[in-house]
């Protein structure tokens, strides 16, 4: 089960014999709903879940804009 603040570990293709990328798991539910976000910012003082998520909001209010 995946939980909040969690590191996760990646390893695309193109990385196979490498270190992993190490991102940060954010998770938002929103009524029987979840939306799991992943940053590189590993600190929460330097991103915080609000911050993240506000720029996620706006990210697709520009994407649905430009449809």
């Amino acid at each position: 089960m995946l939980r909040q603040g969690q590191e996760v570990w990646l390893w695309p293709p193109r990385h196979r014999g490498r270190l992993p990328l190490v991102l940060r798991l954010l998770v938002y539910k929103k009524g029987h709903k979840r939306l799991y976000l992943i940053t590189n910012v590993l600190e929460p003082r330097r991103l915080t879940r609000r911050q993240a998520a506000e720029i996620y909001r706006r990210r697709w209010g520009i994407e649905v804009t430009y449809r």
